[in-house]
């Protein structure tokens, strides 16, 4: 299970280090979906199990949201 948090001051979208995959919402800038995983696809099929989304925006650049900013 990951384990959402607030959000680094760097901008990024996902990042890994080691074996913690951290997505952030593109959307509030404020929450953050951390998990030790051995894939990104691993990673993201937990974190779209609590709720998270991802899809292009209107510049064909994908784009995380957290549960509270899927529908924003």
């Amino acid at each position: 299970q990951g384990i959402c948090s607030g959000r680094a001051e760097e901008a990024m979208s996902s990042e890994r280090v080691g074996q913690l995959i951290t997505y952030s919402c593109d959307a509030c800038d404020d929450a953050l979906f951390q998990i030790a995983c051995h894939s990104y696809s691993e990673a993201w099929e937990s974190a779209k199990e609590e709720g998270w989304r991802c899809f292009k925006n209107e510049d064909g650049e994908w784009e995380h949201r957290c549960p509270d900013c899927v529908g924003t």
